[in-house]
């Protein structure tokens, strides 16, 4: 892992690989769901010198099985990408395997599974360029009605996401703020921690380091947070369990300040 400038240990995603020079291979395996199962493969990949590069490892505990996907490098191997197939359709404990060449022996993207899922949900990834890209249209195109638009969407998304997951893993209500922002974390939107929470007075305040809505807007000189403070409001109406709830950015890395920060009140009158 590298450490970028804001000091966060990033993750390289498994979809793509290359290495001028080398020769790369895509293999999609199930296996039993057990330690020895991978152990086997191991040493397949160590007798035949095909060398993992990059993987992605997916257990589903009701069919007992794990999904392997792996880039190996094959440009030592002392046998063909079809031969190691053959001989890992013989090891015990495996049920399926593919395997696709890259598009040139150096380079090799994702292409037996499809589409993405988490939490068994399709997920569409967008490079931050692109995300950067369509946000600053955005506000070229409507001005402020840019905001309007994507507080709505952040409340409405909040509110979904927050429900969602309080149903799906029964999780309490501070249990359920850090899923929520663990969740965010692992799919790039920021780094978030909760600063304060009251379930009496209704309050809430959230730190949110590195929010990729801001961080487009950087050197703008005001508040950009209008997404992610309406994912916030519409969590606290549903851990509230009320609507009457403000949200004000206090802090912004988009004006200047080192973190952006959200405090979540109870309105003056019920």
């Amino acid at each position: 892992m590298t450490k970028d400038k804001n000091i966060f240990a990033s993750k390289e995603l498994p979809i793509i690989v290359h290495a001028s020079g080398r020769r790369f291979v895509e293999f999609s395996i199930e296996v039993e769901l057990n330690p020895e199962a991978p152990e086997r493969l191991t040493d397949l990949f160590k007798e035949y010198r095909f060398n993992p590069v990059m993987a992605l490892a997916v257990g589903d505990f009701q069919a007992g099985k794990r999904h392997l996907e792996l880039f190996l490098d094959y440009t030592e191997a002392t046998i063909l990408p079809e031969e190691l197939a053959e001989k890992i359709k013989e090891t015990p404990g495996v049920f399926s395997v593919e395997y696709r060449r890259g598009l040139r022996e150096d380079l090799a993207l994702c292409q037996l599974r499809y589409p993405p899922r988490t939490l068994g949900e399709r997920v569409v990834i967008f490079r931050y360029s692109i995300l950067k890209s369509w946000f600053n249209r955005l506000w070229e195109v409507y001005g402020s009605g840019a905001g309007v638009i994507l507080y709505d969407v952040g409340v409405k998304t909040g509110k979904t996401s927050a429900k969602m997951s309080r149903e799906r893993f029964k999780l309490g209500d501070e249990m359920l703020l850090k899923f929520l922002a663990c969740l965010a974390a692992s799919l790039g939107w920021g780094k978030f921690t909760l600063e304060e929470f009251d379930k009496e007075t209704r309050g809430l305040k959230v730190r949110a380091e590195d929010s990729f809505e801001c961080r487009i807007a950087e050197g703008v000189g005001e508040a950009r947070g209008y997404f992610i403070r309406g994912c916030i409001l519409g969590v606290a109406t549903e851990i509230f369990q009320t609507e009457n709830l403000t949200v004000e950015e206090t802090k912004c890395i988009a004006k200047g300040d080192p973190y952006c920060e959200y405090q979540v009140n109870r309105k003056l009158t019920d």
